[in-house]
């Protein structure tokens, strides 16, 4: 028996889900990338902030010695808010790979029944046709027997006088 048109239809939805599912990974570790990436930019802010600060005892700059300190209690709070949202995005991409995995786990189950039907269907059509030679085979060679037996026959039976 062929795969029914509604397992078909169901690979093509397994494998429309998996795609999305793809791409939701995608964009999760964009996603992850983009706030580690603000993250090293954050530091980088905070160790020039840190960098005035110095500057600013050795010139006496009052202002520098402020704009530093604030500037890296800003981006102090801007890295623990980071940090946060990095492992909430880690999170979020893994928990996207486990739903990705099994979006495919269930895509191979639908394919392989797939697959499974179709070797069937083709075991049972070669079996048919297998079946319909045999068929015609034994058609073509009965009336050769049944002639080859006549003529036995006739030719071994004793003519008595």
């Amino acid at each position: 028996m062929a795969p029914s048109k509604s397992l078909h239809r169901l690979l093509g939805i397994r494998q429309a889900e998996e795609e999305r599912s793809e791409s939701e990974v995608e964009t999760a570790i964009s996603e992850l990338q983009r706030l580690e990436w603000a993250h090293v930019t954050a530091h980088e802010r905070r160790t020039r902030a840190r960098a005035l600060v110095a500057s600013s005892t050795q010139t006496g700059e009052l202002m520098d010695r402020i704009a530093g300190l604030q500037e890296m209690t800003t981006t102090d709070r801007l890295q623990r808010m980071l940090a946060e949202m990095i492992d909430a995005a880690r999170k979020k991409a893994e928990y996207k790979r486990l739903e990705l995995l099994a979006r495919r786990l269930a895509r191979r189950q639908v394919e392989t029944l797939v697959d499974a039907k179709s070797v069937e269907a083709r075991a049972e059509s070669n079996r048919k046709t297998q079946s319909e030679l045999d068929d015609w085979h034994r058609s073509q060679r009965m009336p050769a027997m049944r002639k080859a037996n006549t003529s036995r026959s006739k030719s071994d039976i004793p003519l008595t006088k």
